[in-house]
């Protein structure tokens, strides 16, 4: 009689194990196999950037040094060995909402005669060197008002032949490279 209790007993417990084995991991791979996406949208605002090269929006600017001339005892309207001049060039960040550097070079592809020398200074002491760059920095909170930058020139007299340049245009060439600063510039 015990085994006729005990078989029912097993068949139910091996049918339990059975349904054990082969439905609950079934069961936890489907369970595992469910997962969830999130998906979200933000916004980015962009900081305004602007600048401005003597009211131009370019980036070369030519000059021609008679249109630069001030008063010498030589010519007030035409560039020869002697005269001397003064360079003005406004750079205006306003609207930009950031702090920029900026990049003033001579453009190499110009050519000037070789004794038209370029000072950073008004009494014509401090030399410019045309490889190097002008440079500076315009604060955010600062760029409403335009950067004034001032070259002086003179042509310096000397014993060359210069005469090549006679009824030539000398103008020069000046090309400005702005970047964001990143605050440690």
């Amino acid at each position: 009689m015990r085994d006729k209790i005990m078989r029912p007993i097993i068949l139910v417990l091996s049918i339990g194990l059975l349904l054990n084995g082969a439905i609950i991991p079934s069961i936890s791979s489907a369970y595992a196999m469910y997962g969830s996406t999130t998906n979200a949208v933000g916004t980015i605002e962009v900081a305004k950037w602007s600048y401005k090269v003597n009211l131009n929006q370019q980036q070369q600017l030519n000059i021609d040094l008679k249109d630069t001339i001030i008063e010498n005892n030589y010519s007030t309207t035409t560039v020869i060995p002697g005269t001397k001049g003064e360079i003005d060039i406004e750079l205006d960040f306003s609207g930009t909402e950031v702090d920029a550097l900026y990049e003033l070079r001579f453009n190499s592809e110009r050519t000037l005669p070789s004794n038209i020398k370029f000072y950073e200074d008004a009494t014509m002491t401090k030399e410019i060197d045309l490889n190097s760059a002008i440079t500076g920095k315009v604060l955010k909170n600062n760029n409403n008002e335009p950067v004034l930058v001032k070259l002086y020139w003179k042509w310096i007299f000397t014993d060359e032949n210069e005469n090549a340049w006679a009824n030539a245009s000398i103008v020069l060439g000046l090309v400005l490279e702005a970047t964001q600063s990143l605050g440690g510039d």
